[in-house]
């Protein structure tokens, strides 16, 4: 092999060495750009679930204020049926005597 061969042939290594190196380097910055969106991604996804913990907080304390409201006025309604429990007996109470001093009115005349 002569010399103008011998560098022909090294020549044509150098390229090749060059080229892989070009595609290395596009294939890195792929990975780089692809590594950059992952991390985007994850920033986004993380963020969303920071914002979807605070609107379950927000919600599990409206609920239990609602709860909260519900169970005093279901206190309040049953004051109230115990309360009208109460006034409907004296009421049949008043009744049962009004009929009776009413029989007795009647039955003297």
């Amino acid at each position: 092999m002569n010399n103008e061969r011998r560098f022909d042939r090294m020549e044509r290594l150098l390229r090749l060495l060059i080229r892989a190196g070009k595609r290395g380097r596009t294939r890195l910055n792929d990975l780089d750009e692809r590594i950059g969106m992952l991390i985007d991604a994850q920033i986004k996804t993380e963020d969303q679930l920071h914002s979807m913990n605070e609107q379950s907080i927000a919600t599990r304390e409206e609920s239990r204020a609602m709860r909260d409201e519900h169970y005093k006025r279901s206190r309040e309604v049953f004051e109230l049926f115990r309360l009208t429990d109460e006034k409907i007996a004296r009421l049949t109470e008043a009744q049962v005597v009004s009929d009776s001093k009413l029989s007795a009115l009647i039955e003297r005349t």
